[in-house]
């Protein structure tokens, strides 16, 4: 499989772009919007108006990726 990333633009700290897969001759695409958040303290303040909370990482080396639950 490979994938192709594309930044559409950022706007207000948010990310806006598409991502294409292509495997075994077919491909598809979806388009996405992500904060992108400076600090773990940032990453908390936003999940806790969510009314959410970190309960862990499922990358804990890079720490990109996180489960959260109700708080």
């Amino acid at each position: 499989m490979t994938s192709h990333l594309r930044i559409e633009r950022t706007e207000d700290g948010v990310v806006h772009g598409e991502v294409e897969y292509e495997a075994v001759g077919r491909s598809w695409q979806h388009k996405f919007a992500m904060r992108v958040f400076a600090d773990r303290d940032e990453l908390d303040a936003a999940l806790a108006e969510a009314g959410l909370q970190l309960e862990r990482w499922l990358d804990s080396e890079v720490g990109r990726w996180f489960v959260a639950l109700s708080a």
